[in-house]
């Protein structure tokens, strides 16, 4: 593609709201960059962006987009749409993300291009009219890439064409090492944990109680804690982090964290011994960053990257006590655990460039 100048339109849960949707962002537009190095790349948002995220963007070579603003078509008949990222593909909720990828992906077919969706999660979809919806649109998509098996099983079992899916792992792992800030050892023996606080209705995440006791017995085991939001809205992690924070302000031992980009959050990441979330995404960056990440989750898509990277989690339903003594015995062996995902991260970082090169070509 040496010498062409295309144009790639990205779509998904992008606006600086998410910070797992926003490491995706950066991955698949440093990628398409390698890949296609006279790329010109757009990004529809939903609304304003803080000053940091549009420096962000403009930095990653993006140019945003308000979405069904008059740009949109005129880059949707300008551009290659990729939606990209997350839970893409699932009928939680009604609009989003099905509707609206539907409608975006049907307009850029119909004024000329072949859309791709790349790197997507997907969850069981239970009502037929959107499954029938999501078949035909996303269908449209040359190749529809999925991060992990079962997302491939979802895409497979709602009609979409086998010979459109392909397999990979989630597109955040294309980064490259030199990006992120390493970790590094702390003057005392004081354990420094990082516990992502995560709070989604839908997905029963979350809570005051259940994050406050986990937080009294780190600090009873000697541990000094930072405790950090991924999804940045108010109805979601922000506020549960807002609630939490309120009962251990006083605590020197507890740092509140509110990160605006996934700068903020790698340079924590890389400042704790352990970084213990239920969210995916937090556990692919602290991977990235040489921190050891423990899981703590039943979701489908958290077990796949368990198994597949070699990472500790917890049983979500012990105790906060039994979890607290569990991190600390993750801890003795970090070093181990580090090996392990050191060796397969290379894999999964090919396997991400090389699929996404073959859907770029379709």
């Amino acid at each position: 593609m040496e010498g062409i100048k295309r144009g790639y339109v990205l779509w998904g849960g992008f606006g600086g709201h998410n910070l797992g949707d926003e490491a995706i962002l950066w991955a698949m537009s440093r990628l398409i960059k390698k890949l296609d190095p006279n790329a010109q790349m757009y990004v529809l948002i939903y609304g304003d962006l803080a000053p940091a995220v549009e420096a962000e963007y403009r930095a990653l070579g993006l140019t945003p987009v308000l979405l069904f603003s008059l740009g949109t078509f005129r880059v949707l008949r300008e551009a290659r749409m990729i939606a990209a990222g997350g839970q893409l593909l699932h009928d939680k909720t009604v609009a989003w993300p099905v509707c609206w990828t539907s409608l975006l992906l049907v307009l850029n077919r119909m004024l000329g291009h072949r859309p791709l969706i790349l790197c997507i999660g997907a969850e069981p979809m239970r009502h037929a009219a959107m499954k029938m919806l999501a078949r035909y649109c996303y269908s449209l998509a040359a190749f529809c890439t999925c991060r992990d098996p079962e997302s491939a099983e979802v895409a497979r079992s709602i009609g979409i064409p086998e010979n459109k899916i392909l397999l990979t792992k989630d597109s955040v792992f294309s980064l490259e090492e030199s990006l992120f800030p390493k970790w590094s050892s702390s003057a005392g023996n004081v354990p420094r944990i990082t516990l992502v606080v995560a709070y989604d209705a839908s997905r029963s995440h979350g809570d005051v109680e259940s994050v406050s006791c986990l937080v009294r017995d780190l600090l009873r085991a000697g541990c000094e804690l930072s405790l950090i939001s991924h999804d940045l809205r108010i109805k979601y992690d922000l506020g549960l982090l807002i609630q939490v924070g309120e009962l251990f302000r006083a605590d020197p031992r507890v740092k509140i964290c509110r990160p605006q980009t996934v700068a903020n959050v790698l340079d924590v990441y890389a400042s704790s011994d352990a970084v213990v979330s239920p969210r995916m995404h937090p556990l692919i960056l602290s991977s990235l960053a040489g921190t050891l990440a423990i899981a703590d989750s039943n979701d489908a898509k958290v077990r796949s990257l368990v198994t597949g990277l070699g990472l500790p989690a917890l049983c979500p339903s012990d105790t906060p006590g039994q979890k607290a003594e569990n991190i600390l015995n993750f801890l003795t062996s970090r070093h181990t655990y580090l090996r392990t995902v050191a060796s397969r991260i290379p894999e999964f970082r090919a396997s991400v460039e090389c699929v996404t090169a073959e859907a770029l070509k379709g």
